[in-house]
């Protein structure tokens, strides 16, 4: 949906049992949303990779890479591949 400039706008919500938080997410396509197993959230879209820190999305490298896969590890790595078929590996923590 855009805001009054015309630029999208995008948003996340968390249930907490009881009630909705929305969260602005970057602007971009998302492309992939993965939960690791220590319960931190991953976005990735047409502009990099983000961390869900609580209460933002943090820039999380890789800015600039179109991200167009993902993929959690039970260690709590984060895999994605970009739009040329590299993948990469972002470590736990």
């Amino acid at each position: 949906m855009p805001d009054g400039g015309g630029k999208p706008v995008f948003s996340a919500a968390r249930l907490d049992g009881a009630d909705w938080t929305v969260f602005d997410v970057p602007a971009g396509w998302a492309h992939g949303l993965v939960a690791g197993p220590d319960d931190s959230v991953w976005l990735g879209i047409d502009d990099g990779l983000f961390r869900f820190d609580g209460s933002a999305w943090v820039p999380a490298g890789f800015q600039g890479s179109y991200v167009v896969r993902m993929g959690a590890t039970a260690d709590g790595a984060v895999w994605y591949a970009d739009g040329s078929g590299a993948m990469y590996r972002m470590p736990a923590g």
